[in-house]
């Protein structure tokens, strides 16, 4: 995958008619699934890209809500056209993550009124994580990204989960131009590696 690929509307129909393939077609119903609950519009909650991982991810990234490159892709991706995506996919190379390995959610996976969640928005995006976690039987690690995925993981496994669990700041601004965030995240990234590699 190459940064900011999803600028190139050609490859961009290319994975659009993708989506019924069989490790995303689940996680895309699921999205619409999400939409329809909300009365909003198929796409609008971002679909998995089918350069990813899908259903036969190890390491699934929790992050905050939808990005501002979201509505305009209709992905959930690394190959968004802004700096979290690029940063994510720049720590993936780093440390030898593929991209069939990996798959992405949204604490928050629906659109947000404003530019950070709400309380009521994070109750209300929390138990579509257990939901997309059954999709994904080879998954081992589940890595929190900022604060909003943090506090959505005692929400949406109250009793706790088999699941190995890795916290890291967001890769997005403002939270990773905080002093140390980046080595942080980067710490984040060697240790979800290293329990990937011990599966592989």
């Amino acid at each position: 995958m190459e940064p900011d690929e999803n600028a190139n509307l050609l490859l961009l129909d290319r994975k659009r008619a993708r989506l019924g393939e069989p490790h995303v077609a689940p996680i895309v119903a699921l999205c619409d699934e999400i939409a329809e609950s909300r009365r909003l519009p198929a796409g609008a909650v971002p679909y998995p890209d089918p350069e990813h991982g899908g259903t036969g991810a190890r390491a699934l990234f929790v992050l905050s809500h939808p990005g501002a490159a979201a509505p305009e892709t209709r992905f959930l991706s690394l190959g968004n056209q802004d700096s979290s995506a690029r940063l994510a996919l720049a720590e993936c190379e780093r440390v030898g993550l593929g991209m069939h390995e990996i798959a992405h959610w949204n604490a928050v996976p629906f659109p947000i009124a404003e530019s950070t969640p709400s309380t009521t928005e994070k109750q209300q995006g929390a138990p579509w994580l257990p939901r997309l976690i059954k999709l994904l039987p080879e998954l081992l690690v589940v890595v929190l990204l900022g604060n909003p995925a943090k506090a959505s993981w005692p929400r949406a496994f109250p009793w706790g989960s088999d699941l190995a669990v890795v916290e890291g700041p967001s890769p997005g601004r403002p939270g990773i131009n905080r002093r140390g965030a980046k080595e942080e995240l980067a710490a984040a990234f060697d240790e979800v590696a290293k329990i990937v590699r011990a599966a592989r």
